[in-house]
């Protein structure tokens, strides 16, 4: 059986060969064919690349690696829904892959529940005054 993280992982794999886009955490947007996706690291080797930086400027590459520590977010081809190691329907997957997403998370929440103060009687008599 698969580990929780080897889902997503899997799926950039079975991308290899297709037109992706991946996202920089400086704002960057690369779009390229995926030629190689290191497991360990999660660095991206994408060629024929059309870069669109964080100025608006736009320039072409024939080759780039992204180091993975740099990696917001890849997005996949549409042709992945298909996949037979995604299937929606079938329960465990759907277990799995929520799982994945809670650990990349870190399991909680990063930031606190913000807490609603309730109103004081004040502000109620001011609100009616007000209508």
């Amino acid at each position: 059986m698969e580990g929780v993280a080897d889902i997503p992982l899997r799926a950039i794999c079975e991308a290899t060969g297709f037109l992706v886009k991946v996202e920089t955490t400086d704002g960057s947007v690369y779009d390229g064919k995926l030629m190689q996706l290191d497991a360990i690291c999660g660095d991206i080797e994408l060629i024929d690349v059309r870069c669109q930086h964080r100025d608006s400027s736009l320039s072409v590459e024939g080759r780039v690696f992204l180091k993975g520590s740099s990696v917001r977010l890849v997005h996949l081809p549409s042709d992945l829904k298909r996949a037979p190691f995604l299937d929606w329907k079938n329960l465990s997957i759907q277990k799995q892959l929520k799982s994945s997403l809670k650990a990349s998370k870190g399991g909680e929440n990063k930031w606190p529940k913000r807490t609603r103060m309730k109103p004081t009687k004040l502000e109620h008599r001011k609100k009616k005054l007000l209508l």
